[in-house]
């Protein structure tokens, strides 16, 4: 199944502004979200990004942020219109 779209949660407020900021200076098309209830241990904010910018993403993090500050996930839409949210 391919992704509809993909999304970062954060640990930490500090690392989820670092990484909208980033995002928007490095002209990624990323839109803020509340985090899934269904992803735990989080900050409560999310990084909506397109499918298939994985890799762009995750380099961009990985300069920006600390190891384990963030996770990648993809949302699958089932087809009661609800997301399954897979860790990438």
């Amino acid at each position: 199944m391919e992704a509809d779209f993909q999304l970062a949660a954060f640990a930490t407020n500090t690392a989820a502004v670092t990484a909208i900021q980033a995002a928007k200076l490095a002209e990624i098309p990323a839109a803020v979200m509340p985090t899934p209830r269904s992803i735990t241990a989080s900050c409560g904010l999310s990084l909506r990004f397109p499918k298939g910018m994985t890799e762009v993403i995750r380099s961009l993090l990985n300069e920006k942020l600390e190891p384990g500050l963030y996770k990648l996930y993809r949302a699958d839409q089932l087809e009661n219109g609800r997301f399954d949210y897979m860790l990438i």
